[in-house]
């Protein structure tokens, strides 16, 4: 159970970035709307926007989610450096089900808090490691920046840290084919765990690029509940 319902626990970050960073000018801005929905049906549970500011050389990402009666239901707040993509610092707040992920990079480390809900006690660690570490949200920055790369057929591996697990787990993006859609040629990519085995049995989460490096489609578990259930696969489509 724990290998099947591992991707599920991503779900305590979002798993996208609306606007590649090498496209916002400094102190300029950008604004991004979108429909959080049902991949099949295209029902709408959720509607967003997520406003992109670069000062200097942070980046931060303002992600807002709002139910059917326009009330703000989760907020993310998301610093990076836009050349190397390590976390400055991350927020997530779901305002449904009280679960608050806080994660500061520091000299020794990146410091991460977690609590799964309003009621529980909050977990803390600080992640160490060698290796290239990333948060979820940078996932599709990361696909930008690599993207001559993928498109060769090659994968891009890093460790994931996974707030509510406060550890990091290894996992890789690869391009996984090209299709159309509504006449527009796009590029799909794929975050997978590393592991084999994981790979089998978790669901991927799928990036859906135009060929112009602006995402259109993302598909990844809610950490919003939908109709009493946890963990839906759901699609964020971005709005031209």
């Amino acid at each position: 159970m724990r290998l099947i319902h591992l991707l599920a626990l991503l779900a305590s970050t979002q798993l996208y970035s609306a606007t590649p960073a090498a496209s916002v000018a400094s102190t300029e801005a950008a604004v991004a709307q979108f429909e959080i929905r049902d991949p099949k049906t295209k029902e709408v549970y959720f509607t967003g926007s997520e406003k992109t500011i670069q000062d200097g050389s942070a980046i931060r990402k303002e992600t807002l989610y709002f139910n059917n009666d326009s009330k703000e239901v989760l907020k993310d707040s998301f610093a990076f450096d836009a050349k190397s993509l390590q976390a400055i610092d991350f927020q997530s707040k779901n305002a449904v089900t009280g679960e608050e992920s806080l994660i500061n990079s520091q000299a020794e480390g990146l410091a991460v808090e977690y609590r799964a809900s309003r009621d529980a006690k909050a977990g803390k660690s600080v992640l160490k490691s060698d290796k290239q570490i990333y948060l979820a949200s940078a996932a599709g920055d990361l696909i930008v920046m690599n993207w001559d790369h993928l498109m060769a057929g090659k994968s891009v591996k890093f460790e994931l840290v996974i707030p509510s697990r406060m550890e990091t787990i290894p996992f890789q993006l690869v391009r996984r084919e090209a299709l159309t859609v509504d006449n527009e040629e796009r590029q799909v990519f794929t975050l997978m765990p590393q592991n084999f085995l994981i790979r089998m049995l978790a669901p991927h989460l799928e990036f859906q690029f135009s060929k112009d490096k602006k995402i259109r489609l993302a598909i990844f578990p809610s950490s919003l509940p939908i109709q009493g259930s946890a963990n839906r696969m759901v699609e964020m489509a971005f709005k031209s």
